[in-house]
């Protein structure tokens, strides 16, 4: 008041109480009497339990809903794919990490624990014979170590992992991040040079497989949770985006309110732009890189959403598993040698985002579509 006296006034902020919609992942609202059971059968338990150890925990008072598809819209979006079933293949080389993959798959599909423990190679049902997993061993694939091998280790394992025969197949492999033991003791190979992930992921982007990764040992040793397994569910959830498997909740979530824009009814096309420096080796220019994703509404109602893919490296709007296998196959493109100014490589990548978005228009045969751009990554074009 000294500095401004009567040249400004004073603002005046209301705090408003804000109302959010439901979330799938919020606690269910159950009625008050089941409430009053589960928490009066959740007091029994805890008052019970250290004489009786073996005494079954009860269903949580306010269970939260699932992060996770249902399996039945998981199948519908395989089958928009042109797919009759979906088998996701389950990479590893310890017995810990099989196990967490087994126990999240018995969590999120609703399947009995006790007694399921499938052999290598069988292929055991997650949801009837549309969903299903299977197990292989592929140590000499999956450890850390020189990449020579890869490919002869990934086929002694005997894995069937391509797409094929109307059966969509995704695959969820173990790995960690090499430690200074995995070094021979003659060889001055570098950690980044051990690492399995890029090596494997690159082999399998190759056949067109998507994959997804789970750490199996960290810094203190083999990873054993305690609780619930939030890294192995968000690695089967990023699986199911590489494959393509959208959640039918996405119609519910875009439905407009009242007579809103119908934007469940148009495309949503996101693009990615950043500029890749030169790597250790490399010489020339900087790249520019550019991604993009559109997802697309179901021609009828209550059809399964689909998704569709686009990168600089291998231009052309596909299947989002075939253009994400295609981008970690090959994920920086190609120089042309001609010398381009700054701000002509740009002008170059704004016109490329154009020719995508024209060529998006034909894919789309008349659907209206939103673009969505990173403002700070695309702030040069």
């Amino acid at each position: 008041t000294k500095v401004f006296a009567d040249q400004a006034e004073p603002l005046e902020a209301r705090e408003v109480t804000m109302d959010l919609p439901h979330r799938p992942t919020d606690p269910v609202k159950l009625p008050q009497q089941e409430h009053d059971r589960r928490k009066a059968e959740y007091d029994r338990w805890k008052a019970e339990r250290k004489q009786n150890p073996g005494l079954k925990r009860p269903d949580p008072i306010s269970p939260r809903g699932s992060a996770f598809p249902a399996p039945e819209s998981i199948f519908a979006s395989a089958e928009a794919q042109g797919f009759k079933k979906l088998r996701i293949a389950c990479l590893w080389y310890r017995d810990e990490t099989r196990l967490r993959m087994l126990d999240t798959f018995c969590k999120t599909f609703g399947i009995a624990r006790e007694g399921l423990d499938p052999r290598d190679g069988e292929e055991f049902s997650l949801y009837g014979e549309q969903v299903t997993a299977v197990f292989h061993y592929a140590a000499d694939f999956l450890k850390p170590g020189p990449s020579g091998n890869r490919i002869a280790a990934l086929a002694a394992s005997g894995a069937a992992l391509r797409s094929q025969d109307s059966v969509l197949v995704g695959a969820w492999c173990e790995t960690e991040v090499p430690a200074v033991s995995d070094v021979a003791d003659d060889s001055q190979t570098g950690l980044d040079d051990l690492d399995a992930k890029p090596q494997t992921k690159n082999v399998l982007a190759g056949m067109d497989v998507p994959s997804q990764y789970l750490l199996g040992r960290n810094d203190t040793g083999v990873i054993k949770p305690k609780a619930k397994d939030h890294p192995a569910e968000m690695a089967l959830l990023d699986l199911y985006r590489s494959i393509g498997i959208i959640d039918d909740r996405i119609a519910n979530a875009l439905q407009p309110e009242k007579a809103g824009y119908p934007v469940d009814r148009i495309a949503h096309v996101g693009i990615y732009v950043r500029q890749q420096n030169r790597r250790k080796g490399e010489s020339g220019q900087p790249k520019v890189v550019i991604t993009a994703s559109a997802l697309v509404p179901p021609e009828v109602a209550r059809g399964a959403w689909t998704m569709l893919g686009w990168n600089s490296t291998r231009p052309g709007w596909r299947p989002y598993r075939i253009a994400q296998t295609a981008f970690h196959a090959s994920a920086y493109p190609e120089g042309t040698g001609d010398k381009k100014t700054y701000r002509q490589r740009w002008d170059g990548a704004a016109e490329e985002v154009e020719l995508a978005l024209t060529d998006l228009a034909e894919e789309l045969e008349g659907t209206r579509y939103v673009v969505t751009v990173d403002e700070q990554s695309s702030r040069r074009m």
